[in-house]
Protein backbone atom coordinates (compact mmCIF):
# COMPACT_ATOMS: atom_id res chain seq x y z
CA UNK A 1 0.00 0.00 0.00
CA UNK A 2 3.05 2.28 0.50
CA UNK A 3 4.85 1.86 -2.79
CA UNK A 4 3.59 4.77 -4.62
CA UNK A 5 4.47 7.06 -2.57
CA UNK A 6 7.85 5.70 -1.59
CA UNK A 7 8.69 4.80 -5.56
CA UNK A 8 7.44 8.54 -5.84
CA UNK A 9 9.79 10.36 -3.36
CA UNK A 10 12.61 8.17 -4.48
CA UNK A 11 12.02 9.71 -7.77
CA UNK A 12 11.40 13.43 -6.14
CA UNK A 13 15.01 13.02 -4.77
CA UNK A 14 17.15 11.73 -7.85
CA UNK A 15 14.77 14.88 -9.28
CA UNK A 16 15.86 17.63 -7.23
CA UNK A 17 19.84 16.73 -8.22
CA UNK A 18 18.91 16.57 -11.95
CA UNK A 19 17.18 19.82 -12.73
CA UNK A 20 14.11 21.80 -12.76
CA UNK A 21 12.54 20.52 -15.42
CA UNK A 22 12.84 16.98 -14.19
CA UNK A 23 12.04 18.14 -11.12
CA UNK A 24 8.12 19.16 -11.99
CA UNK A 25 7.60 15.97 -13.59
CA UNK A 26 8.81 14.37 -10.55
CA UNK A 27 6.88 16.67 -8.34
CA UNK A 28 3.60 16.04 -10.49
CA UNK A 29 4.44 12.16 -10.44
CA UNK A 30 4.57 12.28 -6.57
CA UNK A 31 1.46 14.51 -6.07
CA UNK A 32 -0.97 11.84 -8.10
CA UNK A 33 0.89 8.77 -6.07
CA UNK A 34 -0.02 10.64 -3.34
CA UNK A 35 -3.60 10.71 -4.22
CA UNK A 36 -3.46 7.24 -5.44
CA UNK A 37 -2.60 6.38 -2.17
CA UNK A 38 -5.44 8.53 -0.51
CA UNK A 39 -7.59 6.59 -2.68
CA UNK A 40 -6.83 3.20 -1.62
CA UNK A 41 -6.54 4.43 2.11
CA UNK A 42 -10.01 6.02 1.30
CA UNK A 43 -11.63 2.68 -0.18
CA UNK A 44 -9.89 0.43 1.93
CA UNK A 45 -11.73 2.26 5.10
CA UNK A 46 -14.76 2.46 3.18
CA UNK A 47 -14.93 -1.12 2.42
CA UNK A 48 -13.80 -2.24 5.65
CA UNK A 49 -17.03 0.47 7.07
CA UNK A 50 -19.36 -1.53 4.61
CA UNK A 51 -18.32 -5.03 5.95
CA UNK A 52 -18.99 -3.84 9.94
CA UNK A 53 -21.83 -2.74 8.64
CA UNK A 54 -22.87 -5.87 6.81
CA UNK A 55 -22.12 -8.04 9.59
CA UNK A 56 -23.89 -5.67 12.07
CA UNK A 57 -27.09 -6.21 9.71
CA UNK A 58 -26.59 -9.94 9.79
CA UNK A 59 -25.96 -9.82 13.38
CA UNK A 60 -29.00 -8.62 13.30
CA UNK A 61 -30.96 -10.83 11.58
CA UNK A 62 -29.28 -14.15 13.51
CA UNK A 63 -30.48 -13.01 16.10
CA UNK A 64 -34.35 -12.24 15.59
CA UNK A 65 -34.00 -15.88 13.86
CA UNK A 66 -32.54 -17.37 17.25
CA UNK A 67 -35.29 -15.28 19.61
CA UNK A 68 -38.25 -16.47 17.11
CA UNK A 69 -37.18 -19.96 17.45
CA UNK A 70 -36.65 -19.32 21.02
CA UNK A 71 -33.51 -20.69 21.59
CA UNK A 72 -31.53 -20.70 24.71
CA UNK A 73 -29.52 -17.22 26.05
CA UNK A 74 -26.27 -19.17 25.47
CA UNK A 75 -27.11 -19.35 21.60
CA UNK A 76 -27.69 -15.44 21.45
CA UNK A 77 -24.21 -14.70 23.09
CA UNK A 78 -22.21 -17.23 20.80
CA UNK A 79 -23.96 -15.13 17.87
CA UNK A 80 -22.85 -12.08 19.39
CA UNK A 81 -19.35 -12.89 20.15
CA UNK A 82 -18.71 -14.17 16.75
CA UNK A 83 -20.47 -11.56 14.76
CA UNK A 84 -18.30 -9.16 17.52
CA UNK A 85 -15.31 -10.39 16.21
CA UNK A 86 -16.51 -10.08 12.40
CA UNK A 87 -16.41 -6.67 12.87
CA UNK A 88 -13.62 -5.53 14.96
CA UNK A 89 -11.00 -8.51 12.90
CA UNK A 90 -8.01 -7.26 14.38
CA UNK A 91 -9.33 -9.32 17.58
CA UNK A 92 -8.04 -12.80 18.20
CA UNK A 93 -10.18 -13.65 20.64
CA UNK A 94 -12.76 -12.54 23.09
CA UNK A 95 -15.48 -13.52 25.62
CA UNK A 96 -18.74 -12.52 27.22
CA UNK A 97 -19.02 -12.45 30.42
CA UNK A 98 -22.78 -12.03 32.66
CA UNK A 99 -23.56 -12.25 35.90
CA UNK A 100 -24.28 -15.62 38.17
CA UNK A 101 -26.25 -15.61 40.79
CA UNK A 102 -23.48 -14.77 43.37
CA UNK A 103 -23.14 -11.49 41.19
CA UNK A 104 -19.75 -12.59 39.81
CA UNK A 105 -18.84 -12.55 36.15
CA UNK A 106 -18.93 -15.80 34.36
CA UNK A 107 -18.11 -16.53 30.87
CA UNK A 108 -20.93 -17.09 28.87
CA UNK A 109 -19.35 -17.13 25.57
CA UNK A 110 -16.16 -17.38 24.00
CA UNK A 111 -13.28 -17.32 21.74
CA UNK A 112 -9.73 -18.58 22.00
CA UNK A 113 -9.99 -19.59 25.49
CA UNK A 114 -9.59 -23.47 27.20
CA UNK A 115 -11.99 -25.47 28.54
CA UNK A 116 -10.24 -25.07 32.56
CA UNK A 117 -9.88 -21.37 32.17
CA UNK A 118 -13.85 -20.98 30.99
CA UNK A 119 -14.43 -23.77 33.36
CA UNK A 120 -12.82 -21.91 36.86
CA UNK A 121 -13.72 -18.22 35.65
CA UNK A 122 -15.49 -16.55 38.47
CA UNK A 123 -14.62 -12.15 38.53
CA UNK A 124 -15.60 -9.85 40.84
CA UNK A 125 -17.21 -6.68 38.79
CA UNK A 126 -14.99 -4.35 40.83
CA UNK A 127 -11.73 -6.61 39.70
CA UNK A 128 -12.85 -6.45 35.94
CA UNK A 129 -9.98 -4.18 33.14
CA UNK A 130 -13.03 -1.83 32.68
CA UNK A 131 -13.88 -1.21 36.01
CA UNK A 132 -9.90 -0.65 37.37
CA UNK A 133 -9.68 1.87 33.74
CA UNK A 134 -12.64 3.58 34.44
CA UNK A 135 -12.76 4.04 38.24
CA UNK A 136 -16.28 2.17 38.39
CA UNK A 137 -17.92 4.65 35.91
CA UNK A 138 -18.60 2.24 33.29
CA UNK A 139 -21.00 3.85 30.35
CA UNK A 140 -19.11 2.76 27.06
CA UNK A 141 -16.53 0.88 25.56
CA UNK A 142 -12.86 1.81 26.32
CA UNK A 143 -9.55 0.16 24.67
CA UNK A 144 -8.01 -0.93 28.18
CA UNK A 145 -4.49 0.71 29.11
CA UNK A 146 -1.34 -1.73 29.42
CA UNK A 147 -1.17 0.15 32.65
CA UNK A 148 -4.54 -1.73 33.78
CA UNK A 149 -3.74 -4.96 31.92
CA UNK A 150 -0.05 -4.99 34.02
CA UNK A 151 -1.67 -3.26 37.29
CA UNK A 152 -1.16 -5.29 40.19
CA UNK A 153 -4.27 -4.99 41.45
CA UNK A 154 -5.77 -7.36 38.54
CA UNK A 155 -6.77 -10.62 39.12
CA UNK A 156 -4.31 -12.20 36.29
CA UNK A 157 -0.90 -11.95 36.77
CA UNK A 158 1.27 -9.85 33.48
CA UNK A 159 3.83 -12.80 32.90
CA UNK A 160 1.20 -15.37 32.00
CA UNK A 161 -1.91 -13.20 30.19
CA UNK A 162 -0.22 -12.78 26.68
CA UNK A 163 -2.86 -10.17 25.63
CA UNK A 164 -1.48 -6.68 24.67
CA UNK A 165 -4.57 -4.67 23.17
CA UNK A 166 -7.92 -5.02 24.84
CA UNK A 167 -11.20 -3.36 24.31
CA UNK A 168 -14.05 -3.71 26.72
CA UNK A 169 -17.79 -2.95 26.63
CA UNK A 170 -20.59 -2.98 28.88
CA UNK A 171 -23.42 -4.66 27.84
CA UNK A 172 -26.81 -2.89 29.19
CA UNK A 173 -30.38 -4.01 28.90
CA UNK A 174 -33.31 -1.37 30.00
CA UNK A 175 -30.42 0.84 31.67
CA UNK A 176 -29.11 -1.83 33.84
CA UNK A 177 -25.30 -3.60 33.49
CA UNK A 178 -26.41 -6.93 32.19
CA UNK A 179 -22.79 -8.18 31.09
CA UNK A 180 -19.59 -7.41 29.33
CA UNK A 181 -17.98 -8.15 25.76
CA UNK A 182 -13.94 -8.17 25.75
CA UNK A 183 -12.26 -8.06 22.32
CA UNK A 184 -8.59 -9.21 22.71
CA UNK A 185 -5.12 -8.85 20.74
CA UNK A 186 -1.68 -10.44 21.26
CA UNK A 187 -0.59 -7.51 19.10
CA UNK A 188 -0.03 -3.78 21.21
CA UNK A 189 -1.71 -0.69 20.08
CA UNK A 190 -4.12 -2.87 18.18
CA UNK A 191 -6.80 -1.13 18.23
CA UNK A 192 -7.87 2.68 18.16
CA UNK A 193 -10.91 5.30 18.43
CA UNK A 194 -12.50 3.64 14.55
CA UNK A 195 -12.93 0.57 16.70
CA UNK A 196 -14.02 2.21 19.39
CA UNK A 197 -16.94 3.26 17.68
CA UNK A 198 -17.98 0.00 15.75
CA UNK A 199 -17.94 -1.33 18.87
CA UNK A 200 -20.17 1.20 20.45
CA UNK A 201 -22.54 0.50 17.77
CA UNK A 202 -22.44 -3.47 18.02
CA UNK A 203 -22.61 -2.93 21.75
CA UNK A 204 -26.22 -0.58 21.03
CA UNK A 205 -27.45 -3.37 18.73
CA UNK A 206 -26.48 -6.67 21.61
CA UNK A 207 -29.13 -3.91 23.95
CA UNK A 208 -31.70 -4.21 21.30
CA UNK A 209 -31.45 -7.84 20.56
CA UNK A 210 -31.49 -8.89 24.43
CA UNK A 211 -34.39 -6.48 25.45
CA UNK A 212 -35.87 -8.40 22.08
CA UNK A 213 -35.36 -11.63 23.76
CA UNK A 214 -36.94 -10.80 27.30
CA UNK A 215 -39.76 -9.37 25.71
CA UNK A 216 -40.32 -12.27 23.69
CA UNK A 217 -39.82 -14.51 26.47
CA UNK A 218 -42.48 -12.55 28.30
CA UNK A 219 -45.06 -12.46 25.66
CA UNK A 220 -44.45 -16.75 25.42
CA UNK A 221 -45.02 -16.81 29.20
CA UNK A 222 -48.15 -14.83 29.36
CA UNK A 223 -49.46 -16.78 26.23
CA UNK A 224 -49.20 -19.34 28.23
CA UNK A 225 -49.88 -18.56 31.43
CA UNK A 226 -53.82 -17.38 32.78
CA UNK A 227 -52.87 -13.86 33.95
CA UNK A 228 -56.11 -14.03 36.54
CA UNK A 229 -55.16 -17.57 38.25
CA UNK A 230 -51.93 -18.30 37.05
CA UNK A 231 -52.82 -21.51 36.09
CA UNK A 232 -51.79 -22.96 32.37
CA UNK A 233 -53.98 -21.66 29.33
CA UNK A 234 -56.07 -24.57 27.68
CA UNK A 235 -53.06 -24.93 24.80
CA UNK A 236 -50.89 -25.04 27.30
CA UNK A 237 -52.17 -27.33 29.00
CA UNK A 238 -53.00 -29.53 26.45
CA UNK A 239 -49.48 -29.57 25.83
CA UNK A 240 -48.33 -30.70 28.92
CA UNK A 241 -50.85 -33.23 28.90
CA UNK A 242 -49.59 -35.15 26.16
CA UNK A 243 -45.80 -35.02 27.58
CA UNK A 244 -47.55 -36.32 31.13
CA UNK A 245 -49.55 -39.32 28.98
CA UNK A 246 -46.31 -40.50 26.99
CA UNK A 247 -44.60 -40.44 30.48
CA UNK A 248 -47.37 -42.24 31.78
CA UNK A 249 -47.83 -44.71 29.28
CA UNK A 250 -43.82 -45.36 29.11
CA UNK A 251 -43.41 -45.82 32.56
CA UNK A 252 -46.49 -47.56 33.43
CA UNK A 253 -48.40 -44.65 35.75
CA UNK A 254 -51.24 -43.87 36.29
CA UNK A 255 -52.91 -40.17 36.52
CA UNK A 256 -56.12 -38.26 37.60
CA UNK A 257 -57.47 -35.41 35.49
CA UNK A 258 -59.99 -33.80 37.09
CA UNK A 259 -62.57 -30.84 36.16
CA UNK A 260 -63.87 -28.37 38.41
CA UNK A 261 -66.92 -25.35 37.69
CA UNK A 262 -67.01 -22.56 39.80
CA UNK A 263 -70.69 -22.52 40.78
CA UNK A 264 -72.71 -19.73 40.45
CA UNK A 265 -70.12 -17.35 38.97
CA UNK A 266 -72.61 -15.95 36.35
CA UNK A 267 -75.37 -14.84 39.23
CA UNK A 268 -72.19 -13.34 41.35
CA UNK A 269 -70.82 -11.01 38.06
CA UNK A 270 -74.16 -10.20 37.21
CA UNK A 271 -75.21 -9.23 40.79
CA UNK A 272 -71.87 -7.84 42.15
CA UNK A 273 -70.16 -7.25 38.78
CA UNK A 274 -67.28 -8.80 37.11
CA UNK A 275 -64.33 -7.64 39.48
CA UNK A 276 -66.28 -9.90 42.51
CA UNK A 277 -66.75 -12.34 39.90
CA UNK A 278 -62.71 -12.68 39.69
CA UNK A 279 -62.03 -12.24 42.96
CA UNK A 280 -64.24 -15.95 42.92
CA UNK A 281 -62.24 -17.12 40.37
CA UNK A 282 -58.83 -16.42 42.09
CA UNK A 283 -60.10 -17.27 45.77
CA UNK A 284 -61.22 -20.94 44.07
CA UNK A 285 -58.18 -21.53 41.71
CA UNK A 286 -55.98 -20.06 44.98
CA UNK A 287 -57.16 -23.10 46.78
CA UNK A 288 -56.86 -25.27 44.12
CA UNK A 289 -53.09 -24.59 43.54
CA UNK A 290 -52.47 -24.50 47.56
CA UNK A 291 -54.19 -28.09 47.38
CA UNK A 292 -51.97 -29.37 44.59
CA UNK A 293 -48.79 -30.43 44.29
CA UNK A 294 -45.50 -28.85 42.41
CA UNK A 295 -45.82 -31.61 39.96
CA UNK A 296 -49.36 -31.84 39.24
CA UNK A 297 -50.54 -29.20 35.83
CA UNK A 298 -54.01 -26.80 36.67
CA UNK A 299 -55.36 -24.84 33.60
CA UNK A 300 -57.82 -22.96 32.63
CA UNK A 301 -60.06 -24.38 30.35
CA UNK A 302 -62.95 -21.42 29.83
CA UNK A 303 -64.59 -18.57 31.59
CA UNK A 304 -65.66 -20.95 35.19
CA UNK A 305 -63.66 -24.46 34.68
CA UNK A 306 -60.27 -25.28 36.00
CA UNK A 307 -58.43 -28.68 34.84
CA UNK A 308 -56.37 -30.37 36.57
CA UNK A 309 -53.87 -33.49 35.99
CA UNK A 310 -52.87 -35.24 39.35
CA UNK A 311 -49.53 -37.39 38.94
CA UNK A 312 -49.17 -40.87 40.49
CA UNK A 313 -52.81 -39.87 42.37
CA UNK A 314 -55.66 -42.21 43.03
CA UNK A 315 -59.71 -40.69 42.54
CA UNK A 316 -60.44 -41.05 46.25
CA UNK A 317 -56.89 -39.13 47.34
CA UNK A 318 -58.21 -36.28 44.64
CA UNK A 319 -61.69 -36.50 45.97
CA UNK A 320 -60.80 -36.19 49.80
CA UNK A 321 -58.89 -33.11 49.26
CA UNK A 322 -61.78 -31.50 47.05
CA UNK A 323 -63.63 -32.40 49.92
CA UNK A 324 -60.99 -30.43 52.25
CA UNK A 325 -61.07 -27.40 49.94
CA UNK A 326 -64.88 -26.85 50.31
CA UNK A 327 -65.08 -27.39 53.85
CA UNK A 328 -62.51 -24.50 54.40
CA UNK A 329 -64.50 -22.38 52.25
CA UNK A 330 -66.86 -22.41 54.57
CA UNK A 331 -64.68 -21.09 57.01
CA UNK A 332 -63.40 -17.93 55.38
CA UNK A 333 -66.35 -16.67 52.99
CA UNK A 334 -65.58 -13.71 50.51
CA UNK A 335 -66.53 -10.15 51.45
CA UNK A 336 -68.31 -8.76 48.80
CA UNK A 337 -69.45 -5.13 49.45
CA UNK A 338 -71.63 -6.14 53.22
CA UNK A 339 -72.51 -9.40 51.61
CA UNK A 340 -70.78 -12.52 52.38
CA UNK A 341 -70.24 -15.50 49.68
CA UNK A 342 -69.45 -19.08 50.14
CA UNK A 343 -67.03 -20.23 47.05
CA UNK A 344 -67.94 -23.44 46.16
CA UNK A 345 -67.29 -25.40 43.06
CA UNK A 346 -68.47 -28.76 41.30
CA UNK A 347 -65.79 -31.14 40.02
CA UNK A 348 -65.53 -34.60 38.62
CA UNK A 349 -62.38 -36.80 37.86
CA UNK A 350 -61.12 -39.77 35.74
CA UNK A 351 -58.37 -41.45 35.83
CA UNK A 352 -55.85 -42.35 33.33
CA UNK A 353 -55.64 -45.45 31.70
CA UNK A 354 -59.08 -46.93 33.10
CA UNK A 355 -61.22 -44.53 32.16
CA UNK A 356 -59.16 -43.67 28.48
CA UNK A 357 -55.83 -42.79 27.32
CA UNK A 358 -56.83 -39.03 25.71
CA UNK A 359 -57.42 -36.02 26.99
CA UNK A 360 -60.71 -35.88 24.78
CA UNK A 361 -61.91 -39.13 26.70
CA UNK A 362 -61.07 -38.76 30.21
CA UNK A 363 -61.74 -34.65 30.01
CA UNK A 364 -65.17 -35.95 28.73
CA UNK A 365 -65.38 -38.97 31.65
CA UNK A 366 -64.71 -36.37 33.90
CA UNK A 367 -67.64 -33.68 33.09
CA UNK A 368 -70.33 -36.35 32.95
CA UNK A 369 -69.53 -36.84 36.35
CA UNK A 370 -68.82 -33.51 37.08
CA UNK A 371 -72.70 -32.71 35.91
CA UNK A 372 -73.83 -35.22 38.09
CA UNK A 373 -72.44 -33.53 40.99
CA UNK A 374 -73.62 -30.00 39.45
CA UNK A 375 -77.04 -31.24 39.23
CA UNK A 376 -77.16 -32.49 42.61
CA UNK A 377 -77.17 -28.79 43.92
CA UNK A 378 -74.97 -29.68 46.94
CA UNK A 379 -72.51 -27.62 48.66
CA UNK A 380 -70.15 -30.43 48.88
CA UNK A 381 -68.50 -32.63 46.66
CA UNK A 382 -70.80 -36.10 46.18
CA UNK A 383 -69.46 -39.18 45.50
CA UNK A 384 -68.55 -40.44 42.63
CA UNK A 385 -71.36 -41.95 40.13
CA UNK A 386 -71.62 -42.46 36.82
CA UNK A 387 -74.41 -39.97 34.49
CA UNK A 388 -77.40 -41.81 33.66
CA UNK A 389 -77.62 -43.19 30.28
Amino acid sequence: MFAPVSVAGVLLVAAVRAGPAVHTIALFAFVLAAQLFAAIVFHFDADRKNSRNRNLVEFTAETNRAILLNEGEGKIFEAILDYGLRILDKANLGTVLTFDETGALVIAASRGFDEDFIRDFRLPLEESFIYRQTGGMISGPVIISMDTIRSPSTRFEPKIWKFKSIISAPIFVDGKLHGLINFDSDRRGTFDDEDLEAVRKFSAQIEVSILARKRFETTIAESRVDRLTGFFTRTRFEELFELAAERAQRYGEGFVLGMFDVDELKKVNDGYGHLAGDRLLKSVADAIRNASRKSDLLGRFGGDEFVGLFSRADIEFIRSRADALLASFRDAPLDLGGTTLVPRFSCGFASYPEDGRTLEALMSAADNRLYVVKASHRSDVSPEADPPA
